[in-house]
């Protein structure tokens, strides 16, 4: 899953969730920054990012006290095709314009909470 939105004022938003081969195994990793009015927040996988909540419309993503959520809505979808074993048979969806609501926290406060009509959503079932 990847998104990238920006939002009215000085407020951006990219999100990235996946499965990576790492060391001849599968590793769910993510990164998301989120910049809001000059400071950058960001949650990686390698700063203790966890994968909440992954599907076709949701996903969550917790860091400590940090959670970022993203609701995407309805868009115009696109199939794709991706390689599984070198065979073209993995069907991706993709919205490339949709509505989503997102929304960050962090100790208990929320830090953004927004709507974009312009936002992207991808989704590929693992």
């Amino acid at each position: 899953m990847a998104a990238l939105q920006r939002f009215s004022g000085k407020t951006c938003v990219v999100v990235s969730a996946a499965d990576l081969p790492f060391a001849g195994r599968t590793v769910r990793g993510c990164v998301a920054i989120i910049y809001i009015d000059g400071v950058e927040y960001r949650l990686a996988t390698y700063l203790g990012a966890r994968i909440a909540e992954c599907g076709e419309s949701r996903l969550v993503l917790e860091q400590g006290k940090a959670c970022l959520e993203v609701e995407a809505g309805a868009g115009v979808e696109h199939k794709l095709m991706a390689p599984v074993n070198g065979e073209m048979t993995k069907e991706i969806r993709e919205r490339i314009v949709c509505g989503a609501n997102i929304r960050f926290s962090r100790n208990g406060e929320t830090l953004f909470e927004g709507r974009s009509e312009g936002a992207s959503y991808e989704y590929v079932e693992v």
